[in-house]
């Protein structure tokens, strides 16, 4: 039978946090990341509609809106770098394993306005979880609906990375 096991503090700290997910994320970006299924002819390559070079180019404007939304907050509220570093870090990691693949897209793929930053700490860091949340659940949903196995394994590490840096920014210390 199965026995039963005591939890364990299984809190990870930001270093080995960023090598887990630097390691990950560089591990599959080394794999040969192409969106796009292998099988598919020539007049096929280049359609636009491609279901993922759709959800990349969703995925880099996600990823980028957040790393902006990050950098706007810190630079508002500079005492909570310390709380946002793993974020801005995480996004630096999971945009250079992305930029494989691209080139790819033929239009700008994130927007030119810069966020609005709420002038109370409380409501920015809300925003920031808000916004946060919301992109480990689109990257999941990406993953489960990618037809490239490379690229639905990317997403997936790249929700679950998000989720962890979440998880930890519940149990840090509103100082």
């Amino acid at each position: 039978m199965f026995r039963s096991v005591p939890p364990t503090n299984l809190r990870l700290t930001r270093r080995a946090l960023a090598v887990t997910v630097s390691g990950s994320a560089l591990a599959l970006a080394a794999c040969d990341l192409d969106p796009r299924s292998t099988d598919a002819g020539p007049d096929d390559a280049e359609a636009p509609s491609d279901p993922d070079l759709i959800a990349l180019a969703d995925t880099v404007a996600a990823t980028t809106e957040a790393a902006a939304l990050v950098a706007a907050t810190t630079a508002a509220h500079p005492d909570l770098i310390a709380r946002l570093t793993g974020f801005g870090d995480l996004h630096t990691v999971h945009q250079a394993a992305l930029a494989g693949a691209v080139a790819e897209l033929r239009e700008p793929t994130a927007s030119a306005t810069p966020p609005v930053i709420a002038p109370a700490r409380p409501q920015a860091l809300a925003a920031v979880r808000r916004a946060e949340t919301t992109l480990a659940r689109q990257l999941a949903g990406r993953a489960q609906r990618a037809e490239s196995g490379t690229f639905a394994r990317l997403l997936a590490v790249m929700s679950a990375a998000v989720q962890q840096e979440l998880t930890a920014l519940d149990q840090e210390p509103a100082a």
